[in-house]
């Protein structure tokens, strides 16, 4: 979270005193980290030192950040800190904001993070020309005087889902113009491998090695040293400042600000999800050739370790700088849709689809389609809905059409805001027999009656081997306190069926604080809430990954538990009094299956949100680091289970190369390091696992040696007892 403790002392203390359960910010954005994983070749920073001068934009300047990808748009932007998202507002204008938080362009919380309100994100747009603009009537530049009428407009809300940010929290808006003084803008950095970098004596890294907090890397950079902050191993790698970035000194005066709010006190205050903001440019020295503007946020973090994580959520949507206008002038001929598709199974998200196809009217729903009209005048809209298989093909019968009038949004409060349509899905009883796994796109399209205008949004209907009722993103965190505090989350099954492991998605915090040990429990039914144990898996670690699938699975390899036709709960005991701060869905609402227990009686959660932990069913589930033993083709050892059982074995799956065959395996030997590089044992490798029960509690460092090609394959092992 990113309170101190006058805040948790404040806004928890009820919750602090009587129900002992949190909602917290997340602790980075994975969101983040996997786009910039996917677009490394886009984002790496040339190395060496720069003067950038941006080239001024003409007017208009207008972004309503519905543009996929989630940082702005760099034709429009100079800076990559705000994320771009269709998640964390409320009934946005349209679907996408820029969220101004506390983590930084990476995904992760500021270094300079404090208890007290610190500079965080900020919107920096391109330079702009407001000395003149093209007159069309004489097809030239002309100079822009006050008379122009010219307006800077946006619209802007707190929290949306998120956390709310504090009074002494702010989002505040700087214009801006060059000085002639040249100044310091920021560190490029780029990624380096510990196997790139070389010791004292000239050598390079190698298993075995090992690199410390306070050790230092000697750079060919602007930057000549760079101090390592945690333990780094062969094949890790490490971001690491190098080259210095300048750029013309801006002046900036601030011009608004608003102070922190929760989003029920904003719409209650404002009558609305969204506040429009309009300002008048009259003052003749921003006139110039350079102008720009930027929007900044002053956030705080909690001073309790686990709770340090992202908070204070500021929403920004349709920023539009042009002459002409007026001050009523925010009506545009557009439809769109403001919220992402819901799912079309009943409360789930994704279900094993034998678990659907016994009774699929059961999971029949209606869902809610919002658009809106930002015209001043009512549209007969048609809207249009349609389903294809995998192939591509549309599905028959999963086609409708509806066609209606749709008032203006800026006409509405926010009692009066209602849904365009509510879509009943008698149309979409899914039967595809033919396939146990399988996913369908769902097409939503909005148009005027002359097609003239409209706006079209996709989503995926999933049938997999867990059921879950989040939609895949975090915008918070849910944690329990004390040690002892227990978590049970409520599912049903249509039919007998064996639970295989949980699938569970946790939040990182500042310096991975909340990497505590848990016990993974499983309760049968009593009336509605949780009752006997009938499995525990004690002593679990959280993982955290950046990867694509961000989810980490936790399988159940010592028993097969079968469940009955059903309620069941999955869940924890916690062994700590930290916040384990799992992934919270504000996007989808699960809270009635949401249950805690610190007292000795089960409640209900206070939150509305569904929690990001699912369980994995059906039949036999190859771990999915165990998946095509010999077609590892992550480029890196895999260890599985990573950490082991206390009495158990771990398997070391070769990345894709000729020594993942199995002919090639007499020239593989295991060795094992402890943090000091020390050989603790080595061993040839076998595909049958390596028993590893005599090692202590710690940190170790897998190398498997090639000896027929001398590479090293080397992975991190954890061991908790």
């Amino acid at each position: 979270m990113k309170r101190y403790l006058v805040y948790i002392l404040t806004t928890f203390f009820p919750l602090i005193l009587f129900s002992q359960e949190y909602l917290t910010g997340v602790g980075d954005n994975s969101v983040i980290k996997r786009y910039r994983q996917s677009h490394e070749d886009e984002l790496e920073p040339a190395l060496k030192s720069q003067f950038i001068k941006y080239i001024p934009l003409e007017l208009p300047f207008y972004d309503d950040f519905s543009k996929r990808g989630v940082y702005p748009d760099s034709t429009k932007w100079i800076d990559n800190y705000a994320f771009v998202n269709p998640d964390y507002a409320i009934f946005p204008i349209n679907t996408g904001v820029a969220t101004l938080d506390i983590l930084d362009e990476f995904g992760d919380i500021y270094g300079s993070a404090s208890v007290f309100p610190f500079d965080a994100d900020r919107l920096t747009s391109f330079p702009l020309r407001l000395d003149s603009v093209y007159d069309e009537s004489i097809q030239a530049m002309r100079r822009l005087t006050p008379a122009d009428s010219i307006y800077f407009s946006f619209y802007y809300q707190p929290q949306g889902r998120g956390i709310p940010p504090l009074s002494y929290d702010s989002l505040i808006l700087e214009f801006g113009r060059y000085t002639e003084d040249t100044v310091f803008s920021h560190i490029e950095s780029f990624w380096l491998y510990v196997n790139e970098i070389k010791k004292p004596d000239g050598e390079f890294y190698g298993p075995g090695d090992t690199l410390f907090p306070g050790d230092i890397i000697e750079l060919d950079c602007d930057i000549p040293f760079y101090t390592v902050q945690d333990i780094l191993i062969y094949t890790d790698s490490v971001s690491v400042p190098c080259d210095s970035v300048y750029t013309l000194a801006t002046e900036w005066k601030e011009v608004w600000s608003a102070g922190g709010d929760s989003i029920e006190s904003f719409v209650e205050k404002y009558n609305t999800y969204f506040k429009r903001v309009m300002l008048p440019i009259t003052d003749t020295g921003w006139l110039k050739g350079d102008f720009q503007f930027r929007f900044r946020n002053y956030g705080t973090i909690s001073n309790i370790n686990s709770w340090k994580s992202n908070t204070d959520q500021w929403n920004i949507d349709m920023v539009y700088l042009n002459a002409g206008r007026s001050y009523n002038d925010y009506y545009q001929k557009k439809l769109c849709f403001n919220e992402k598709p819901k799912s079309l199974i009943l409360d789930y998200s994704s279900m094993p689809y034998y678990q659907y196809q016994d009774d699929p009217v059961s999971f029949v729903s209606t869902i809610d389609v919002y658009a809106n009209n930002l015209d001043s005048l009512p549209h007969l809209s048609t809207f249009e809905f349609s389903v294809k298989d995998k192939e591509g093909e549309i599905v028959e019968n999963y086609t409708t059409s509806y066609e209606g009038y749709l008032d203006p949004l800026f006409n509405m409060s926010s009692n009066s805001y209602q849904p365009f349509v509510k879509l009943p899905l008698s149309c979409c009883l899914f039967d595809f027999s033919a396939y146990d796994t399988t996913f369908f796109d769902v097409t939503y399209i909005i148009h005027d009656q002359n097609n003239q205008f409209g706006d079209t949004v996709t989503a995926k209907q999933n049938f997999y081997n867990y059921l879950s009722y989040d939609d895949g993103t975090a915008e918070a965190g849910y944690g329990l306190s004390p040690a002892g505090a227990m978590l049970a989350y409520q599912f049903n099954l249509q039919k007998p069926d064996t639970l295989r492991g949980l699938r569970m998605y946790f939040n990182k915090v500042v310096h991975n604080y909340n990497e505590k040990l848990f016990h993974i429990t499983v309760w049968n039914d009593n009336n509605g809430e949780p009752g006997l144990i009938i499995y525990q898996k004690k002593n679990v670690l959280p993982d955290f990954t950046d990867g694509f699938n961000h989810f980490s699975d936790k399988y159940f390899t010592d028993k097969e538990l079968v469940l009955g036709q059903g309620t069941f709960y999955i869940g924890w005991v916690q062994t700590t009094n930290d916040n384990l701060n799992i992934g919270f869905d504000r996007n989808t609402n699960s809270r009635d299956k949401i249950f805690y227990n610190v007292d000795g009686k089960w409640t209900n959660s206070n939150f509305e949100g569904s929690l990001m932990m699912r369980p994995l069913l059906g039949a036999e589930i190859v771990p999915m680091d165990e998946q095509n033993t010999y077609k590892n083709s992550t480029g890196k050892l895999l260890v599985y289970p990573n950490p082991p059982e206390p009495n158990g074995k771990i398997k070391i799956i070769i990345p894709e190369v000729p020594s993942s065959d199995p002919d090639m395996w007499k020239y593989l030997e295991v060795r094992i390091y402890n943090i000091y590089g020390q050989l603790i044992f080595s061993t040839p490798y076998s595909d049958s696992g390596i028993p590893v029960s005599g090692l202590k509690q710690g940190i170790y460092v897998v190398d498997v040696y090639d000896s027929a090609y001398t590479r090293h394959y080397t992975s991190k092992l954890f061991i908790t007892k």
